[in-house]
């Protein structure tokens, strides 16, 4: 399971499923995004990661 270490971070241990991580919806911005306003959204999502799309809406990285 995991527990919430504080609002940005949760222990992992190695019984932890993908899904329980995870968030949802999935934020995602454009790989065009501002780095500032990329910070910006990370912080009110409270998410350390972000799926980064092209023009197309695929997923780069």
């Amino acid at each position: 399971m995991f527990k919430w270490v504080d609002q940005m971070s949760l222990e992992i241990t190695s019984n932890m499923l993908v899904r329980e991580a995870m968030s949802s919806p999935v934020i995602s911005v454009s790989e065009n995004t501002d780095i500032v306003k990329l910070a910006k959204v990370m912080k009110d999502q409270k998410v350390g990661a972000v799926i980064i799309t092209n023009k197309e809406e695929q997923p780069v990285a």
